[in-house]
């Protein structure tokens, strides 16, 4: 099962990166990633893990990849100015939220802090939101409104 959504993922970005390559002039190079143990490749082969297939794929251009494994939306914003600065991405990738979820932390504020992070990425190039669902097991109101929160954001920053 786990190695299936890793798939779907992977395919995902894969696919929305080649576009961005298609109908991007190549100038610009680096995507920045920034995501928990399931962007860092906790557990998986260096070279199974999705970052590293996405870089096989996309030669031209080179991943930076500061996910962190536990890493919460305010963990990402303690080291997002940094990133930014010394990286200067021309796509960004944000895969954050799961460890807040699973922690059972108010969605207005997981809501509130990864807008921030699209916020402050949007200026260097597209932003890529991944989202993650919940397990069941948190109550059907909370796992909707964390999974509908994803889909809100992307509207709200035209992503």
């Amino acid at each position: 099962m786990e190695q299936a959504v890793m798939k779907r993922v992977y395919f995902l970005i894969s696919f929305f990166c080649l576009f961005f390559m298609v109908s991007r002039p190549l100038e610009a190079k680096t995507i920045l990633l920034l995501g928990d143990s399931l962007s860092s490749g906790y557990g998986i082969s260096y070279e199974n893990q999705w970052p590293m297939l996405l870089q096989k794929k996309l030669k031209n251009y080179k991943i930076v990849n500061i996910s962190e494994p536990g890493l919460t939306t305010s963990g990402g914003l303690e080291r997002w100015q940094r990133a930014l600065q010394s990286y200067q991405p021309s796509l960004t990738i944000i895969a954050l939220g799961a460890n807040d979820g699973l922690r059972g932390m108010p969605i207005p504020g997981i809501y509130a802090r990864l807008s921030q992070l699209i916020l402050e990425a949007q200026p260097y190039g597209p932003v890529l939101l991944v989202g993650v669902r919940l397990p069941p097991n948190y109550g059907y109101d909370y796992t909707k409104k964390f999974k509908d929160m994803y889909p809100a954001l992307t509207k709200k920053h035209h992503l």
